[in-house]
């Protein structure tokens, strides 16, 4: 004979709520892992108009992606990160050297206005009328985004997330120092040589070698 008015107890789901910065961070969790969710953020880019935003497509469409590490030569993150501080570095010597006109920017103002550059040709592939991208580089940029975004790509979501992320943190931090005493004014993919007679090979990181020049110099 059953028990009147008895009722089986109830176990309630826990909901939690979390908030993280960064790719791949998850926003709502629920709890017990019986009943468990996780949603995730799509990932974007900072807005094109700012400094951090071109910096960031920059990056990604000129460092070698995860995926071509192997063959491009990139030992790790760390490598890919210290490319991409360097590229930065580059950027801001030409704008700071008192003659931008040297590097086809003349009266730049920016480091938009250094990577628009094209008086004496094009200096940076797709970026000349940027916001504008060239097609190679936007369908790179958005190929990127793409494995950020898709976690169940189990193998190439991860190390995709961590190259973004670096790129992200390179383009909002403060100025990294300068590597070379006379400072960089220029890079090329590995292997592909000097731009001009007037550069010289100083260092190859990130899948990308820099270089210095003949007459110009950092300021201290």
């Amino acid at each position: 004979m059953g028990l009147r008015g008895h009722r089986p107890a109830r176990r309630n789901a826990k909901l939690a709520i979390q908030v993280q910065q960064g790719a791949g961070a998850p926003l709502l969790t629920i709890t017990p892992p019986l009943v468990s969710i996780t949603i995730r953020k799509p990932v974007s880019l900072p807005d094109a108009a700012s400094e951090a935003g071109m910096l960031m497509r920059l990056f990604l469409a000129e460092a070698p992606a995860p995926q071509t590490w192997r063959d491009t030569g990139v030992k790790d993150i760390e490598d890919a990160k210290q490319g991409m501080r360097m590229m930065r570095r580059v950027l801001h010597n030409r704008l700071a050297s008192g003659k931008p006109q040297d590097f086809g920017a003349p009266n730049a103002r920016s480091l938009t206005d250094i990577v628009r550059a094209s008086a004496h040709g094009v200096q940076f592939k797709g970026f000349d009328q940027y916001p504008r991208l060239g097609g190679g580089q936007e369908k790179v940029i958005n190929g990127v985004l793409a494995l950020v975004n898709d976690a169940t790509n189990l193998r190439w979501n991860a190390q995709y997330t961590a190259f973004y992320n670096a790129a992200l943190e390179v383009a909002t931090e403060g100025l990294a120092p300068d590597p070379s005493p006379t400072g960089l004014f220029g890079w090329r993919t590995a292997g592909s040589g000097a731009p001009s007679r007037e550069f010289s090979e100083f260092k190859t990181s990130g899948g990308n070698t820099f270089f210095t020049h003949a007459t110009q110099r950092v300021r201290p």
